[in-house]
């Protein structure tokens, strides 16, 4: 979601012009109304100038506190008003091919709060149109998904969503061809992922090649713990975890574990001369940026890293670098080596 639908809902709300077939309506006086289209458009607008004028002072601000209050400001104060006001004109319009954008980018500012799924659920429940509903009900999903630890119910929930989506979208209409398209690929990617790679399920099949084209498969790491480790050499946080996964790779060896890193670069010659000059001294596998395994198993953020018991059952999944991050990866590894038998 993060990847495709706040991106278009944000330009199509922020640039689109009215379109010809938005004529503005005549009020009692007789004067011309503006379309939906036209008052979505003035918001983008404004909040896109807003948010310029606090780029501005947040670049010629002098302080890590200046900065961040800046930033608390945009993200807590600024786009949330203006997302209040993107929700209420789709509730007085459900039936307006832009009410769907109002919604599509009111969701896409309130997922970036802590409180995110409660306020989207809130656009959901107060929104009429099946349309508005529908993209509210894919961001919800996608908030509960994406927690860190979600409950049984909430990924019960999240998947009840999905397929609610699934199926509202062949016969909803007045949504964007774009948005439909994006939509329908986000909720069956999604809900594949739920079904399939969820923490509990046993890992897929996972078959791929290693840098010297010899093919490798998830098959073959039976009885141990494994991480796979999906990466490209141009992502900066999969970079920064490389330090911690050394150390890990070192204190977890001669235990019944593995680790795999599954490369989405270009091509494998560019990982080959990326760890001679910084050592990964561990399992490398090649999947390429659109294909292979990285495509199978849905990853759509780097780095996305799945840890499988020595069952072969999915425990965790981490997307993302970070202390934070690196720290759960150490603990549950260790915890997995344990219940494997190692010392």
């Amino acid at each position: 979601m993060r990847r495709f639908l706040a991106a278009a809902a944000l330009a199509a709300a922020l640039f689109a012009p009215a379109r010809a077939d938005d004529p503005p309506k005549a009020d009692k006086a007789g004067a011309a109304a503006k379309s939906v289209r036209d008052q979505l458009t003035e918001l983008g607008q404004a909040l896109q100038k807003e948010m310029g004028d606090l780029q501005k002072q947040f670049t010629e601000a002098k302080t890590p506190a200046g900065k961040d209050k800046l930033r608390e400001k945009a993200v807590k104060q600024v786009m949330p008003a203006y997302a209040d006001k993107m929700v209420a004109l789709a509730a007085a319009h459900p039936d307006d091919p832009a009410a769907v954008e109002a919604v599509a980018t009111a969701c896409s500012i309130y997922q970036r709060q802590d409180d995110g799924d409660r306020r989207i659920r809130g656009i959901r429940d107060k929104v009429a149109g099946k349309g508005p509903k529908l993209v509210a009900g894919l961001f919800l999903a996608e908030a509960l998904k994406d927690k860190e630890e979600p409950t049984p119910e909430q990924t019960k929930e999240a998947e009840a969503l999905l397929a609610e989506v699934v199926a509202g979208l062949k016969d909803v209409k007045g949504l964007p061809d774009h948005l439909a398209q994006g939509m329908m690929h986000q909720a069956e990617a999604s809900l594949k992922e739920l079904r399939t790679f969820a923490v509990g399920k046993v890992a897929p099949a996972a078959q791929a090649k290693d840098l010297d084209d010899k093919p490798v498969k998830l098959a073959d790491y039976k009885g141990k713990v494994v991480v796979l480790d999906f990466w490209a050499t141009w992502c900066g946080p999969c970079k920064g975890m490389i330090p911690h996964e050394r150390e890990l790779v070192k204190k977890q060896a001669g235990k019944p574990f593995v680790f795999v890193s599954v490369s989405a670069d270009d091509e494998a010659k560019t990982v080959k001369e990326f760890i001679e000059k910084e050592p990964m001294p561990w399992v490398h596998w090649f999947s390429g940026p659109q294909g292979g395994v990285v495509r199978d198993w849905n990853i759509q953020a780097f780095p996305t890293l799945y840890v499988i018991d020595a069952k072969g059952v999915i425990r965790g999944k981490i997307v993302g670098g970070g202390e934070k991050n690196e720290k759960k990866l150490a603990d549950l590894v260790e915890r997995l080596v344990k219940e494997a038998g190692g010392a």
